[in-house]
């Protein structure tokens, strides 16, 4: 028994020691280019963790610029079920959490899984001009029929230009909704 515990305690040392060591990888996200695909996983992994790596098994993160406003949208596209934990700047920020769908997989189909609010997790921000890192970690993982965490998926990262007069026109129809409803409760 202590042996076990023993072994346990140096693999997590090993870990800790890796993830330390293994530099994130800055990924060039361009604007209006379409979804980016990150994938997690905790045996590929270069540190053995739980965070976004590239095909190399390298930590990501997610550099851009935007100019005016834009639409960040962040989405599971593995098994239903997962949760992330996001890091925009600094600011820590978590995705939606979604049913579990295993065995049950929309693959890469990024658009799909967005489209499903109910069986896959999401984050949706709209962005100001500004400089932007992102980078994301597994947080909760969808469970295997044995009611065990897969600690494994893949994802997307999409960021689209939003146009001044859509925002625009966007607050004036929420301010005519709330006169009309003030006015109706008067």
């Amino acid at each position: 028994m202590r042996t076990v515990w023993l072994l346990r305690s140096a693999i997590a040392a090993m870990a800790i020691a890796l993830s330390a060591t293994v530099p994130a990888v800055a990924a060039p996200l361009t604007v209006d280019d379409g979804w980016y695909t990150f994938d997690v996983d905790g045996s590929t992994s270069t540190s053995f963790g739980l965070e976004w790596i590239d095909l190399d098994g390298n930590p990501l993160i997610y550099e851009f610029d935007v100019v005016g406003t834009a639409l960040l949208r962040i989405v599971d596209a593995g098994f239903g079920g997962d949760e992330f934990e996001l890091q925009l700047n600094g600011a820590q920020l978590f995705t939606s959490v979604a049913a579990n769908t295993f065995p049950t997989s929309i693959g890469l189909d990024f658009d799909g899984a967005f489209a499903d609010h109910a069986n896959y997790s999401w984050k949706a921000l709209h962005l100001t001009s500004g400089h932007y890192a992102l980078t994301g970690q597994l947080s909760a993982s969808a469970l295997d029929d044995t009611g065990l965490p897969l600690n494994a998926t893949v994802g997307g990262v999409n960021v689209t230009s939003v146009s001044e007069p859509v925002l625009g026109l966007s607050f004036l129809g929420v301010v005519a909704l709330l006169a009309l409803r003030t006015r109706r409760l008067a």
